[in-house]
Protein backbone atom coordinates (compact mmCIF):
# COMPACT_ATOMS: atom_id res chain seq x y z
CA UNK A 1 0.00 0.00 0.00
CA UNK A 2 2.63 2.36 1.03
CA UNK A 3 4.48 1.72 -2.75
CA UNK A 4 0.92 2.24 -3.85
CA UNK A 5 0.83 5.64 -2.52
CA UNK A 6 3.99 6.78 -3.69
CA UNK A 7 3.79 5.90 -7.18
CA UNK A 8 0.41 7.85 -6.82
CA UNK A 9 2.29 10.91 -5.72
CA UNK A 10 4.56 10.05 -8.68
CA UNK A 11 1.84 10.25 -11.26
CA UNK A 12 0.62 13.45 -10.19
CA UNK A 13 3.91 14.86 -10.48
CA UNK A 14 4.36 13.70 -13.55
CA UNK A 15 1.26 16.40 -14.58
CA UNK A 16 2.81 19.37 -12.71
CA UNK A 17 6.74 18.93 -13.43
CA UNK A 18 6.66 21.98 -14.84
CA UNK A 19 7.49 25.49 -13.17
CA UNK A 20 6.43 28.29 -14.73
CA UNK A 21 9.42 31.02 -14.28
CA UNK A 22 8.59 34.07 -16.10
CA UNK A 23 4.47 35.36 -15.80
CA UNK A 24 4.06 36.01 -19.56
CA UNK A 25 5.10 32.12 -20.13
CA UNK A 26 3.24 29.16 -20.64
CA UNK A 27 3.81 26.44 -17.91
CA UNK A 28 2.73 22.59 -18.36
CA UNK A 29 -0.01 22.68 -15.36
CA UNK A 30 -1.45 25.99 -16.99
CA UNK A 31 -1.77 24.64 -20.47
CA UNK A 32 -3.81 21.50 -19.38
CA UNK A 33 -5.99 23.80 -17.14
CA UNK A 34 -6.46 26.04 -19.51
CA UNK A 35 -7.49 23.02 -21.92
CA UNK A 36 -9.80 21.67 -19.39
CA UNK A 37 -11.51 24.56 -18.30
CA UNK A 38 -12.10 25.77 -21.88
CA UNK A 39 -13.33 22.35 -23.76
CA UNK A 40 -16.87 22.82 -24.76
CA UNK A 41 -16.79 18.95 -25.08
CA UNK A 42 -17.30 18.55 -21.26
CA UNK A 43 -20.33 21.34 -21.29
CA UNK A 44 -21.99 19.37 -24.26
CA UNK A 45 -21.51 16.21 -22.10
CA UNK A 46 -23.36 17.66 -18.66
CA UNK A 47 -25.96 18.79 -21.14
CA UNK A 48 -26.34 15.32 -22.66
CA UNK A 49 -26.39 13.85 -18.83
CA UNK A 50 -29.12 15.87 -17.70
CA UNK A 51 -31.04 15.22 -20.86
CA UNK A 52 -30.79 11.44 -20.39
CA UNK A 53 -32.16 11.71 -17.02
CA UNK A 54 -34.76 14.01 -17.39
CA UNK A 55 -35.86 10.86 -19.84
CA UNK A 56 -35.66 8.42 -17.89
CA UNK A 57 -38.15 10.42 -15.41
CA UNK A 58 -40.65 10.73 -18.75
CA UNK A 59 -39.62 6.83 -19.24
CA UNK A 60 -41.79 6.19 -15.82
CA UNK A 61 -44.31 8.03 -16.72
CA UNK A 62 -47.98 6.35 -18.94
CA UNK A 63 -49.03 7.45 -22.10
CA UNK A 64 -50.86 10.37 -22.57
CA UNK A 65 -54.44 9.43 -22.51
CA UNK A 66 -56.63 9.19 -25.96
CA UNK A 67 -59.54 11.16 -26.19
CA UNK A 68 -62.36 11.09 -28.82
CA UNK A 69 -65.14 12.54 -29.74
CA UNK A 70 -67.63 11.77 -32.52
CA UNK A 71 -71.28 11.47 -33.27
CA UNK A 72 -72.18 7.88 -34.18
CA UNK A 73 -75.36 6.48 -36.35
CA UNK A 74 -76.62 9.18 -37.90
CA UNK A 75 -78.98 8.75 -40.66
CA UNK A 76 -77.74 9.65 -44.31
CA UNK A 77 -81.36 10.49 -45.83
CA UNK A 78 -81.68 13.52 -43.67
CA UNK A 79 -79.06 13.91 -41.00
CA UNK A 80 -81.22 14.49 -38.38
CA UNK A 81 -79.61 13.99 -34.67
CA UNK A 82 -82.99 12.65 -33.17
CA UNK A 83 -84.41 10.93 -35.92
CA UNK A 84 -83.14 7.25 -35.23
CA UNK A 85 -82.85 5.90 -31.70
CA UNK A 86 -78.81 4.38 -32.04
CA UNK A 87 -77.75 7.78 -32.83
CA UNK A 88 -75.87 9.42 -30.45
CA UNK A 89 -72.95 11.95 -29.72
CA UNK A 90 -69.60 10.13 -28.27
CA UNK A 91 -67.05 11.00 -25.64
CA UNK A 92 -64.28 8.05 -25.06
CA UNK A 93 -61.24 7.56 -23.25
CA UNK A 94 -58.43 5.24 -24.03
CA UNK A 95 -55.37 4.95 -21.55
CA UNK A 96 -52.45 2.39 -22.76
CA UNK A 97 -50.09 0.30 -20.60
CA UNK A 98 -47.29 -0.88 -22.06
CA UNK A 99 -45.77 -4.62 -21.68
CA UNK A 100 -44.97 -5.58 -18.21
CA UNK A 101 -42.33 -3.44 -16.55
CA UNK A 102 -41.48 -2.26 -19.87
CA UNK A 103 -41.22 1.55 -18.16
CA UNK A 104 -39.38 0.98 -15.40
CA UNK A 105 -36.72 -1.03 -17.62
CA UNK A 106 -36.54 1.88 -20.39
CA UNK A 107 -35.92 4.27 -17.21
CA UNK A 108 -33.30 2.40 -15.85
CA UNK A 109 -31.63 2.08 -19.38
CA UNK A 110 -31.80 5.97 -19.55
CA UNK A 111 -30.00 5.75 -16.21
CA UNK A 112 -27.21 4.06 -16.80
CA UNK A 113 -26.64 5.85 -19.95
CA UNK A 114 -26.76 8.55 -18.14
CA UNK A 115 -24.11 7.04 -15.89
CA UNK A 116 -21.97 6.79 -18.74
CA UNK A 117 -21.25 10.24 -18.92
CA UNK A 118 -19.30 11.20 -16.22
CA UNK A 119 -16.43 8.40 -17.20
CA UNK A 120 -16.46 9.66 -20.22
CA UNK A 121 -15.60 13.36 -18.93
CA UNK A 122 -13.31 11.69 -16.97
CA UNK A 123 -11.60 10.37 -20.27
CA UNK A 124 -11.92 13.21 -21.87
CA UNK A 125 -9.77 14.91 -19.42
CA UNK A 126 -7.35 12.32 -18.76
CA UNK A 127 -6.54 12.52 -22.97
CA UNK A 128 -6.64 16.24 -23.02
CA UNK A 129 -3.74 16.02 -20.24
CA UNK A 130 -1.81 13.34 -22.11
CA UNK A 131 -2.42 15.08 -25.60
CA UNK A 132 -1.07 18.72 -24.06
CA UNK A 133 1.08 17.40 -22.59
CA UNK A 134 2.87 15.42 -25.11
CA UNK A 135 2.21 18.65 -27.70
CA UNK A 136 3.69 20.87 -24.50
CA UNK A 137 7.05 18.56 -24.52
CA UNK A 138 7.42 18.50 -27.56
CA UNK A 139 7.68 22.05 -28.43
CA UNK A 140 9.49 22.39 -24.70
CA UNK A 141 12.02 19.91 -26.64
CA UNK A 142 12.59 22.24 -29.81
CA UNK A 143 13.12 25.37 -28.01
CA UNK A 144 15.21 24.27 -25.62
CA UNK A 145 17.39 22.30 -28.73
CA UNK A 146 17.61 25.57 -30.35
CA UNK A 147 19.15 26.70 -27.16
CA UNK A 148 21.58 24.49 -27.26
CA UNK A 149 22.34 25.13 -30.72
CA UNK A 150 22.45 28.53 -30.61
CA UNK A 151 25.10 28.39 -27.19
CA UNK A 152 27.18 25.91 -28.96
CA UNK A 153 27.13 28.09 -32.46
CA UNK A 154 30.01 30.31 -30.93
CA UNK A 155 32.41 27.48 -30.69
CA UNK A 156 31.77 26.41 -34.49
CA UNK A 157 32.37 30.09 -35.42
CA UNK A 158 35.41 30.20 -33.51
CA UNK A 159 36.64 26.73 -34.61
CA UNK A 160 36.19 28.28 -38.64
CA UNK A 161 38.53 31.50 -37.04
CA UNK A 162 40.85 29.32 -35.75
CA UNK A 163 41.20 27.26 -38.85
CA UNK A 164 41.47 30.43 -40.87
CA UNK A 165 44.07 32.08 -39.10
CA UNK A 166 46.09 28.56 -38.99
CA UNK A 167 45.62 28.36 -42.92
CA UNK A 168 46.67 31.97 -43.20
CA UNK A 169 49.73 32.32 -41.08
CA UNK A 170 50.64 28.93 -42.62
CA UNK A 171 51.24 27.07 -39.40
CA UNK A 172 51.71 23.15 -38.79
CA UNK A 173 49.10 21.14 -40.75
CA UNK A 174 46.32 23.75 -41.50
CA UNK A 175 44.89 23.09 -45.05
CA UNK A 176 42.06 24.87 -46.40
CA UNK A 177 39.94 21.86 -46.40
CA UNK A 178 39.68 22.07 -42.79
CA UNK A 179 38.19 25.64 -43.28
CA UNK A 180 35.40 24.31 -45.85
CA UNK A 181 34.76 20.99 -42.90
CA UNK A 182 34.44 24.06 -40.52
CA UNK A 183 32.15 26.29 -42.45
CA UNK A 184 29.53 23.08 -44.16
CA UNK A 185 29.29 22.07 -40.09
CA UNK A 186 28.01 25.95 -39.19
CA UNK A 187 25.98 25.66 -42.59
CA UNK A 188 24.70 22.35 -41.00
CA UNK A 189 23.54 23.98 -37.91
CA UNK A 190 22.15 26.55 -39.63
CA UNK A 191 19.90 23.85 -40.99
CA UNK A 192 19.45 22.45 -37.87
CA UNK A 193 18.31 25.36 -36.27
CA UNK A 194 15.57 26.02 -39.15
CA UNK A 195 14.22 22.78 -38.77
CA UNK A 196 13.82 22.90 -35.21
CA UNK A 197 12.03 26.05 -35.62
CA UNK A 198 9.69 24.26 -37.75
CA UNK A 199 9.03 21.65 -35.23
CA UNK A 200 8.64 24.29 -32.46
CA UNK A 201 6.02 26.32 -34.92
CA UNK A 202 3.76 22.93 -35.24
CA UNK A 203 3.75 22.19 -32.06
CA UNK A 204 2.82 25.64 -30.68
CA UNK A 205 -0.04 25.12 -33.99
CA UNK A 206 -1.10 22.10 -32.69
CA UNK A 207 -1.33 22.95 -28.45
CA UNK A 208 -3.38 26.40 -29.59
CA UNK A 209 -6.30 24.09 -30.70
CA UNK A 210 -6.47 22.96 -27.20
CA UNK A 211 -6.06 26.34 -25.71
CA UNK A 212 -8.00 29.99 -25.26
CA UNK A 213 -6.53 32.73 -28.24
CA UNK A 214 -5.22 34.38 -25.04
CA UNK A 215 -2.70 31.78 -24.08
CA UNK A 216 -1.96 30.57 -27.63
CA UNK A 217 0.78 33.27 -28.76
CA UNK A 218 2.35 32.87 -25.08
CA UNK A 219 6.25 31.77 -25.07
CA UNK A 220 6.64 28.42 -23.34
CA UNK A 221 8.59 28.02 -20.07
CA UNK A 222 11.89 27.83 -19.97
CA UNK A 223 12.44 25.65 -16.87
CA UNK A 224 11.54 21.88 -16.81
CA UNK A 225 12.18 20.00 -13.29
CA UNK A 226 14.36 16.75 -13.60
CA UNK A 227 15.29 13.76 -11.48
CA UNK A 228 11.98 12.83 -10.54
CA UNK A 229 12.34 9.05 -9.47
CA UNK A 230 10.73 6.44 -11.20
CA UNK A 231 9.14 3.80 -9.04
CA UNK A 232 7.63 0.62 -11.00
CA UNK A 233 4.36 -0.82 -9.35
CA UNK A 234 3.78 -3.91 -8.44
CA UNK A 235 1.82 -6.12 -11.23
CA UNK A 236 -1.26 -6.77 -8.63
CA UNK A 237 -1.47 -2.89 -8.01
CA UNK A 238 -0.86 -1.87 -11.60
CA UNK A 239 -4.21 -4.43 -12.30
CA UNK A 240 -6.04 -2.45 -10.26
CA UNK A 241 -5.28 0.85 -11.43
CA UNK A 242 -6.42 -0.44 -15.32
CA UNK A 243 -9.32 -2.12 -13.80
CA UNK A 244 -10.75 1.01 -12.71
CA UNK A 245 -9.94 2.82 -15.74
CA UNK A 246 -12.72 4.89 -17.40
CA UNK A 247 -12.98 3.36 -20.89
CA UNK A 248 -13.56 -0.41 -18.59
CA UNK A 249 -15.88 1.51 -17.22
CA UNK A 250 -17.90 2.49 -19.41
CA UNK A 251 -17.64 -0.64 -21.24
CA UNK A 252 -19.01 -1.86 -17.81
CA UNK A 253 -22.04 0.92 -18.03
CA UNK A 254 -22.70 -0.16 -21.89
CA UNK A 255 -23.12 -3.99 -20.49
CA UNK A 256 -24.95 -3.05 -17.66
CA UNK A 257 -27.20 -1.18 -20.91
CA UNK A 258 -27.23 -4.18 -22.72
CA UNK A 259 -28.46 -6.29 -19.77
CA UNK A 260 -31.55 -3.72 -19.41
CA UNK A 261 -31.72 -4.70 -23.45
CA UNK A 262 -32.39 -8.08 -22.68
CA UNK A 263 -34.92 -7.22 -19.98
CA UNK A 264 -36.42 -4.94 -22.27
CA UNK A 265 -36.67 -7.22 -25.23
CA UNK A 266 -38.48 -10.02 -22.75
CA UNK A 267 -41.08 -7.84 -22.01
CA UNK A 268 -42.38 -7.96 -25.25
CA UNK A 269 -43.93 -11.79 -24.19
CA UNK A 270 -45.83 -10.13 -21.98
CA UNK A 271 -49.51 -8.14 -23.55
CA UNK A 272 -49.49 -4.76 -23.79
CA UNK A 273 -53.40 -2.99 -23.03
CA UNK A 274 -55.81 -0.56 -23.28
CA UNK A 275 -58.82 0.65 -21.16
CA UNK A 276 -61.28 2.48 -22.98
CA UNK A 277 -64.26 4.09 -21.73
CA UNK A 278 -67.33 6.14 -23.43
CA UNK A 279 -70.06 8.01 -23.07
CA UNK A 280 -73.10 8.37 -25.56
CA UNK A 281 -75.61 10.87 -25.30
CA UNK A 282 -78.75 10.30 -27.25
CA UNK A 283 -81.17 13.03 -27.98
CA UNK A 284 -85.17 12.33 -27.50
CA UNK A 285 -86.99 11.47 -30.17
CA UNK A 286 -89.32 13.46 -32.64
CA UNK A 287 -92.77 12.71 -30.62
CA UNK A 288 -90.76 13.70 -27.29
CA UNK A 289 -89.80 10.46 -25.73
CA UNK A 290 -86.71 10.33 -23.40
CA UNK A 291 -84.01 8.31 -24.96
CA UNK A 292 -81.17 6.53 -22.41
CA UNK A 293 -77.66 7.67 -23.11
CA UNK A 294 -74.98 4.83 -23.26
CA UNK A 295 -71.90 4.27 -21.41
CA UNK A 296 -69.40 1.86 -22.59
CA UNK A 297 -66.28 0.00 -20.48
CA UNK A 298 -63.49 -2.48 -22.22
CA UNK A 299 -60.04 -3.58 -22.18
CA UNK A 300 -58.04 -4.36 -25.33
CA UNK A 301 -54.52 -6.68 -25.05
CA UNK A 302 -51.96 -7.96 -26.91
CA UNK A 303 -51.91 -11.35 -27.84
CA UNK A 304 -47.82 -12.36 -27.87
CA UNK A 305 -48.65 -16.08 -28.90
CA UNK A 306 -46.66 -16.25 -32.29
CA UNK A 307 -43.22 -15.51 -30.86
CA UNK A 308 -40.52 -17.38 -32.36
CA UNK A 309 -39.96 -15.14 -35.27
CA UNK A 310 -39.69 -11.85 -32.68
CA UNK A 311 -39.74 -11.88 -29.43
CA UNK A 312 -37.41 -14.81 -29.77
CA UNK A 313 -35.36 -13.22 -32.00
CA UNK A 314 -34.82 -9.45 -30.38
CA UNK A 315 -33.96 -11.86 -27.06
CA UNK A 316 -31.06 -13.31 -28.96
CA UNK A 317 -30.01 -10.73 -30.60
CA UNK A 318 -29.73 -8.61 -27.02
CA UNK A 319 -28.21 -11.12 -25.42
CA UNK A 320 -25.20 -11.61 -28.47
CA UNK A 321 -25.07 -8.02 -27.85
CA UNK A 322 -23.96 -8.20 -24.18
CA UNK A 323 -21.64 -11.17 -24.92
CA UNK A 324 -19.87 -9.39 -27.93
CA UNK A 325 -19.44 -6.25 -24.91
CA UNK A 326 -18.06 -8.78 -22.71
CA UNK A 327 -15.22 -9.68 -25.17
CA UNK A 328 -14.57 -6.52 -25.88
CA UNK A 329 -13.83 -5.75 -22.12
CA UNK A 330 -11.38 -8.27 -21.92
CA UNK A 331 -9.71 -6.72 -25.40
CA UNK A 332 -9.54 -3.54 -23.90
CA UNK A 333 -7.98 -4.82 -20.57
CA UNK A 334 -5.59 -6.50 -22.25
CA UNK A 335 -4.14 -3.43 -24.59
CA UNK A 336 -4.71 -0.95 -21.17
CA UNK A 337 -2.32 -3.49 -19.27
CA UNK A 338 0.00 -4.00 -21.82
CA UNK A 339 0.66 -0.41 -22.54
CA UNK A 340 0.79 0.11 -18.50
CA UNK A 341 3.82 -2.12 -18.62
CA UNK A 342 4.83 -1.34 -21.49
CA UNK A 343 5.43 2.34 -20.24
CA UNK A 344 6.78 1.22 -17.31
CA UNK A 345 9.21 -0.83 -18.43
CA UNK A 346 10.54 2.21 -21.10
CA UNK A 347 10.35 4.40 -17.81
CA UNK A 348 13.16 2.09 -16.18
CA UNK A 349 15.06 1.88 -19.50
CA UNK A 350 14.93 5.52 -19.88
CA UNK A 351 15.92 6.26 -15.76
CA UNK A 352 19.05 4.21 -17.18
CA UNK A 353 19.85 6.06 -20.18
CA UNK A 354 19.68 9.52 -17.97
CA UNK A 355 21.91 8.24 -15.87
CA UNK A 356 24.27 7.29 -17.99
CA UNK A 357 24.55 10.51 -19.76
CA UNK A 358 24.49 12.46 -16.47
CA UNK A 359 26.86 10.72 -14.87
CA UNK A 360 29.56 9.81 -17.75
CA UNK A 361 28.50 10.47 -21.22
CA UNK A 362 28.19 14.25 -21.35
CA UNK A 363 31.49 14.12 -19.18
CA UNK A 364 33.39 12.13 -21.68
CA UNK A 365 32.21 14.17 -24.31
CA UNK A 366 33.44 17.23 -23.19
CA UNK A 367 36.99 16.08 -22.19
CA UNK A 368 37.05 14.24 -25.78
CA UNK A 369 36.17 17.64 -27.51
CA UNK A 370 38.44 19.87 -24.88
CA UNK A 371 41.29 17.32 -25.73
CA UNK A 372 40.81 17.03 -29.75
CA UNK A 373 41.09 20.96 -30.31
CA UNK A 374 44.50 21.36 -27.81
CA UNK A 375 45.48 18.21 -29.93
CA UNK A 376 44.63 19.95 -33.39
CA UNK A 377 46.15 23.86 -32.00
CA UNK A 378 49.42 22.12 -30.80
CA UNK A 379 49.69 20.55 -34.28
CA UNK A 380 49.05 16.76 -33.32
CA UNK A 381 45.45 16.29 -34.41
CA UNK A 382 43.31 16.47 -37.59
CA UNK A 383 40.89 19.37 -37.82
CA UNK A 384 38.17 16.32 -38.94
CA UNK A 385 38.08 14.88 -35.70
CA UNK A 386 37.65 18.48 -33.74
CA UNK A 387 34.53 18.85 -35.65
CA UNK A 388 33.35 15.45 -34.98
CA UNK A 389 34.06 15.89 -30.91
CA UNK A 390 32.41 19.00 -30.91
CA UNK A 391 29.13 18.15 -32.95
CA UNK A 392 29.20 14.73 -30.93
CA UNK A 393 29.18 16.80 -27.67
CA UNK A 394 26.09 18.99 -28.69
CA UNK A 395 24.13 15.47 -29.85
CA UNK A 396 25.34 14.70 -26.34
CA UNK A 397 23.42 17.65 -24.77
CA UNK A 398 20.63 17.39 -27.07
CA UNK A 399 19.95 13.43 -26.79
CA UNK A 400 20.28 13.88 -22.76
CA UNK A 401 17.52 16.67 -22.95
CA UNK A 402 15.47 14.11 -25.10
CA UNK A 403 15.72 11.38 -22.91
CA UNK A 404 14.79 14.11 -20.37
CA UNK A 405 11.47 14.96 -22.37
CA UNK A 406 10.82 10.92 -23.02
CA UNK A 407 10.73 10.28 -19.34
CA UNK A 408 8.34 13.03 -18.81
CA UNK A 409 5.77 12.32 -21.89
CA UNK A 410 6.02 8.38 -20.51
CA UNK A 411 5.07 10.03 -16.97
CA UNK A 412 2.36 11.99 -18.54
CA UNK A 413 0.94 8.70 -20.53
CA UNK A 414 1.81 6.33 -17.64
CA UNK A 415 -0.57 9.44 -15.18
CA UNK A 416 -2.85 8.97 -18.15
CA UNK A 417 -3.39 5.03 -17.84
CA UNK A 418 -3.71 4.99 -13.89
CA UNK A 419 -6.26 7.75 -14.15
CA UNK A 420 -8.74 5.44 -12.52
CA UNK A 421 -6.87 5.44 -8.94
CA UNK A 422 -8.56 8.45 -8.34
CA UNK A 423 -12.58 8.78 -6.94
CA UNK A 424 -15.46 10.62 -8.46
CA UNK A 425 -17.62 13.42 -7.22
CA UNK A 426 -21.26 13.94 -8.10
CA UNK A 427 -20.05 16.71 -10.92
CA UNK A 428 -17.69 13.76 -12.60
CA UNK A 429 -14.79 15.74 -11.68
CA UNK A 430 -12.25 12.90 -10.40
CA UNK A 431 -9.58 13.76 -7.38
CA UNK A 432 -6.88 11.43 -6.24
CA UNK A 433 -7.88 9.57 -3.09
Amino acid sequence: MKNSLRVVAIVIAASSIITNTFADSLSLDQAIFQAVQNDDWLVSSKLKESALRDEATSNLSLPDPVMSIGVANLPTDNWNFDQENMTQFKVGVTQQFPEGDSRKVKARKSVLMAEINPYQRHERKAQLTRTVSHLWLDGYFAMKSIQLIEADRNLFEQLVEVAIARYESALGKARQKDIIRAQLELTKLEDRLTRLQLQYDTNRQLLAEWLPPGYSNQPLADTLLGGVPFFPMPLVELKNGINRHPQLMMTDKQIAISQADIDLAKQQYKPAWALNASYGYRDDSPTGTDRSDFFSVGISFDLPVFTSNRQDKNVSAANSRKQALNVDYQLLHKKLLSEALRTQSELERLTQRSDLYQNRLLKQAREQAEATLSAYTNDDGDFAEVTRAYITELNSKIESLEITINQQKSLATLNYLMTGIRGQDREGNYEYR
